[in-house]
């Protein structure tokens, strides 16, 4: 009788880029790039505005378009240098229930943990302070769909799909996820954020270097995006030390129960991983 081992098939390699694989400098042009390409937008909408009396380079229309095109333009140019398509760079549709329920966990510890001690530091340092609203109470919609549909979308592409996958070849599996985390964190230029930026970042990494596949992170990175979108909705943003008086004594148990759930989320995260294939590495 054959064991049923050796009638199990071996799951199939998951593509890899063919060298020249990117190095962390160029991920870091990359990051540089999505900053200064909606320039090429948001510069004639600035112009405009002038006439208008309007800012019209802040409107989430506006941004939208902006980082559509500048995403657009990256991956292009990546997808035609490399002779890859964009569906090889996202990876297959897997959507493993468990592991979403551990990474929606996890997102609700990190807010739990990153919201409260963001606002302490806010309060102590008040230039920390990034004053973002993403214009919401301009256009609600395009709003949604800059922070919740194409933020995650695009960046999972590029920061996973496109540096992680080709830093694995030439860093290896940790020094790639360390890389890709970093690069992710930087990109979102706002230096009160980094550290939870970098944890989102690599704990994603390692997700993708698992399943070889983005699209688990997109969905756990438009349930973070939501989860803001839904308080900027709910009301103007408040200054840090007015959210921190409606918090009041709450603050010590949000940043003991983010802390508890991330921990959790990121244990039962790594049984569930640990029966995916890891990522292909020639």
């Amino acid at each position: 009788m054959i064991p049923a081992t050796e009638l199990a098939p071996e799951p199939p390699p998951i593509y890899v880029p063919p060298p020249p694989d990117p190095s962390f400098w160029y991920g870091v042009w990359i990051a540089i790039k999505l900053q200064l390409i909606p320039i090429i937008v948001i510069l004639p909408a600035a112009i405009a505005g002038i006439s208008l009396h309007r800012k019209l380079h802040e409107h989430p229309a506006v941004v939208l378009i902006g980082s559509v095109v500048a995403s657009a333009w990256v991956i292009r140019s990546y997808c035609r240098e490399s002779s890859i398509s964009v569906m090889d760079l996202a990876g297959p549709l897997l959507f493993p229930p468990k592991l979403l329920l551990t990474l929606a966990a996890g997102v609700l510890g990190l807010l739990l943990l990153e919201i409260p001690l963001a606002l302490l530091l806010m309060v102590r340092f008040p230039f920390l302070d990034p004053k973002l609203d993403f214009g919401v109470d301009q256009s609600p919609f395009a709003a949604f769909l800059l922070i919740v549909i194409a933020a995650p979308l695009t960046e999972e592409i590029i920061y996973r799909g496109i540096l992680l996958r080709g830093f694995v070849p030439r860093y290896g599996v940790l020094r790639a996820a360390i890389a890709a985390g970093a690069i992710f964190s930087l990109s979102h230029v706002f230096p009160i954020r980094l550290p939870s930026m970098f944890i989102v970042g690599f704990l994603l990494s390692c997700v993708f270097l698992r399943l070889g596949s983005i699209w688990p992170g997109v969905l756990a990175h438009a349930f973070n995006n939501a989860t803001a979108f839904f308080f900027m909705l709910k009301q103007p943003q408040p200054t840090p030390p007015q959210a921190l008086e409606q918090i009041g004594p709450w603050v010590t148990p949000c940043i003991l129960a983010g802390t508890v759930l991330l921990a959790t989320a990121i244990l039962a995260a790594r049984r569930v991983l640990s029966n995916s294939p890891r990522l292909a590495v020639p």
